[in-house]
């Protein structure tokens, strides 16, 4: 949740993040030679979307899939 922002903040938000955790270069078990990286969905919802929780967070995971189906460690608009 990133409170009042645009769509692009948001997406420039989760950017950074994905950048910054891939930058701390944590050693992944099993795979040789990579570090951990998130894939992560990202969506804008406005207060006006009344009663659309379920609705975002499905949309969200739809994203999430999407930015991990599309070569992981990536950021995905839902």
């Amino acid at each position: 949740v990133y409170p009042d922002s645009s769509q692009d903040q948001a997406v420039k938000a989760a950017e950074r993040m994905r950048q910054a955790i891939e930058y701390v270069g944590i050693d992944h078990p099993g795979f040789e030679d990579e570090v951990v990286t998130v894939s992560v969905g990202v969506v804008w919802a406005s207060p006006e979307m009344d009663g659309a929780v379920d609705d975002v967070l499905q949309l969200a995971d739809q994203a999430l899939y999407r930015a991990k189906g599309n070569g992981r460690n990536r950021v995905e608009l839902g």
